[in-house]
């Protein structure tokens, strides 16, 4: 009897003793990925023109950041003077270059470390049309078989989410300017 009444002590003494201070709630950090960088260019294949834009994403915490990439994301491209005038460029994980590091479907950024996305347009336009077909080439001598157009200025922004758990990445709204080659028409004789 004894024996039991010094367990149910202990046990007394014990919980009353013990701590019940609750651990903070965690507090899920801000702003620890960011489109840093955005860079463009223009370019021309054998299946004809492009543009090219380079989205640079750097990790500004201090922990890696290391998980199942699953890129969801657009680019939204228009004509500043005619905004009708646009085009919406999907992005997804076939757009990650080098020297982005990446193993599987496993995508590790460290601290400070960046991920890049290469995600080309080739010139078609949410309704269908070919943004080459309503340029102005007016004035344009040909040259080489090609004609010139005027050069246009174009607005560019983009969303782009990497993982599932984190939200979407916003591009600042970026301002270009782009001139398109087109063959010269030939007139039936």
């Amino acid at each position: 009897m004894k024996s039991l009444q010094r367990i149910c002590l202990l046990v007394l003494l014990l919980t009353a003793l013990s701590c019940e201070e609750k651990m903070p709630p965690r507090i899920e950090p801000q702003n620890t990925l960011a489109i840093t960088n955005v860079f463009y260019a223009q370019g021309i294949y054998d299946s004809g023109p492009f543009m090219e834009f380079v989205f640079i994403i750097t990790n500004l915490y201090e922990e890696t950041f290391e998980g199942k990439v699953e890129i969801v994301g657009k680019a939204h491209v228009w004509m500043k003077k005619t905004p009708s005038i646009r085009a919406t460029v999907a992005i997804s994980n076939h757009h990650l270059a080098p020297p982005s590091k990446i193993s599987g479907n496993v995508l590790t950024i460290d601290p400070g470390g960046r991920c890049v996305l290469k995600v080309y347009w080739y010139l078609m336009l949410d309704d269908g049309r070919n943004l080459l077909d309503l340029l102005d080439y007016s004035g344009s001598a040909a040259s080489g078989g090609l004609i010139r157009s005027k050069p246009e200025l174009f607005v560019m922004d983009a969303e782009i989410k990497l993982f599932n758990q984190l939200g979407y990445l916003q591009s600042e709204r970026m301002v270009f300017e782009f001139t398109g080659y087109k063959p010269v028409e030939e007139n039936p004789q």
